[in-house]
């Protein structure tokens, strides 16, 4: 009375995608390190004694490097008698050098840290829960430490962020040169999110993938608009605003791969007050003040030599890709409040969007002779295989 399953698997053809996901570890260390090492073996390059003072992007004059390889290090645009920094086209060599950063640190926490201690905790090696646990982990430490970054850098305006004074974040526009830990954390952002678009398509797809997708492309554009315009005081609040409650999604997320219970239905249920607050009542009130406020009190100037980029359509630009953020949270907040009410009648938090633990395996069902065959529907329901099985039945 036995049936024997043979399981045939067969080995994927990689694709493009997926040869790079192997090597983009080598690949992002071995930029970093030749940047970093020629750096090093040639101080000269961006000893700022040797630079030139150049107005050239800036209205005042800035330290700015003749050699390219100290641009992806160091940040550009110096002012050495304020000490703030400027914006420019050589910021973009900071940012490529930090995606490849963000590649490293995130395939080496995940790796040898994150899957060691997910193992530690009980998680079955090589499985799908400890790959993603491995994966939360990380942007839990990257939020974390960026949204304490964030908070550091807001505490500088005179009311925090949950007085809703937004006209603060404007009242001293333009804003065109900023403090160095300010640059430095505009500009790894940036990274973040275009390395954030590299592993979406690098990792097997969720059930939300376009959904990510676009919201890491708004997300971007966003970052990189409101540097370029002297915005970067909205742009800190909105980060540190929507950092919190990521942090205690994944939080949840962890505590739900680790088995779940009431340590993961509390957290997750905290998670969903800060979602609902922060993106549904905060980020509609910069929204708001944006479109309301803000037009009255600004200078509709058009004067980049002097930060001025005021204009009619970067104002319309910011409120259609802001407005479409929110759209993309609102559906979210949908799927959120649907998990929300599994909890509540005690299935537990579950994440709707991952994809499936299932390993993808033909299993097929062959029937010996002189073996009764045991009555399950078979995987594969062809003729052929009715046939055989009554043969095999009957004899």
């Amino acid at each position: 009375m036995a049936t024997r399953k043979i399981r045939y698997v067969s080995k994927p053809h990689k694709g493009f995608l997926q040869v790079c996901a192997e090597w983009q570890l080598i690949t992002a260390i071995s930029i970093t390190t030749v940047i970093i090492a020629l750096n090093i073996s040639l101080p000269n390059l961006s000893n700022p004694s040797t630079q030139p003072l150049s107005t050239y992007q800036t209205r005042l004059p800035t330290i700015q490097y003749r050699n390219p390889i100290p641009k992806f290090i160091y940040l550009s645009y110096l002012n050495p008698v304020t000490g703030l920094y400027f914006k420019g086209n050589d910021d973009i060599y900071f940012v490529g050098f930090w995606v490849l950063v963000w590649l490293t640190v995130r395939k080496l926490s995940i790796d040898f840290i994150w899957i060691p201690i997910g193992s530690w905790l009980g998680l079955r090696q090589n499985s799908s829960k400890l790959i993603k646990f491995a994966q939360q982990g990380w942007a839990l430490s990257y939020y974390s430490v960026f949204w304490v970054i964030g908070v550091k850098i807001l505490s500088e305006y005179p009311d925090p962020i949950y007085s809703l004074n937004i006209r603060q974040y404007w009242i001293d526009h333009p804003r065109d040169s900023i403090p160095g830990l300010t640059k430095f954390y505009y500009l790894s952002q940036a990274a973040f999110w275009i390395q954030q678009i590299v592993a979406l398509n690098l990792e097997k797809h969720r059930k939300d993938h376009y959904q990510m997708t676009a919201h890491h492309i708004v997300t971007c554009l966003l970052i990189c608009a409101s540097y370029a315009v002297n915005f970067t005081g909205l742009g800190l609040a909105i980060h540190a605003t929507m950092d919190f409650s990521d942090i205690l999604l994944y939080m949840a997320k962890m505590l739900n791969y680790l088995g779940g219970g009431w340590a993961c239905d509390g957290m997750f249920s905290l998670f969903v007050l800060s979602w609902i607050v922060t993106r549904h009542y905060i980020f509609p009130k910069i929204i708001w003040s944006i479109y309301a406020e803000l037009p009255s009190e600004m200078p509709w100037i058009w004067n980049p030599s002097q930060g001025y980029f005021f204009c009619t359509s970067y104002w319309v630009a910011f409120l259609v890709l802001l407005s479409l953020l929110e759209v993309l949270l609102i559906v979210w907040l949908w799927l959120i409040l649907r998990i929300m009410w599994g909890v509540v009648i005690g299935k537990g938090a579950d994440d709707e969007r991952s994809d499936s633990d299932e390993s993808e395996l033909e299993v097929r069902q062959i029937q010996e002779t002189g073996v009764e065959v045991e009555k399950k529907p078979l995987l594969i329901n062809t003729p052929q295989l009715e046939a055989l099985g009554k043969k095999i039945s009957n004899s």
